[in-house]
């Protein structure tokens, strides 16, 4: 959700068009990455020390910003009625969403990561007692 707020603020400095989907790439793909590797890597996992939930919540910061990027260039090539796409395109789409994410973190994405670890600390279950 906060990804999506995010997003949301950026288009609202007068993007052009391409771009008024942004928040909703964001949004699923921080909810994706961070569903799958919280469920899989922190709450299966019967021991959750503090260094698994730093290292699990930058993976998500970082993997949901690829994600993002992937789903909006997958988004534009498959809506674009005048442009036929090839399995190939696919193969750019992964190198192009690695760019764009990276070019993105270095700007104001890098915020994503301590915001993701606070989380993960203030979403951590406490054990049994």
């Amino acid at each position: 959700m906060i990804s999506a707020i995010a997003a949301l603020m950026i288009i609202s400095l007068g993007l052009k068009d391409e771009w008024a989907n942004l928040w909703v790439f964001s949004g699923s793909a921080s909810a994706i990455v961070a569903y799958t590797l919280s469920y899989f890597l922190i709450e299966k996992k019967p021991q959750r020390s503090n260094t698994r939930i730093v290292v699990i919540a930058t993976l998500i910061a970082l993997l949901s910003h690829w994600l993002c990027w992937f789903e909006f260039i997958l988004f534009d090539m498959y809506t674009d009625v005048d442009q036929t796409t090839s399995p190939q395109d696919l193969i750019y789409a992964l190198g192009g969403a690695l760019s764009l994410s990276f070019f993105s973190l270095m700007f104001l994405g890098w915020t994503s990561i301590p915001i993701s670890i606070y989380l993960g600390f203030k979403l951590k279950k406490k054990p049994n007692t």
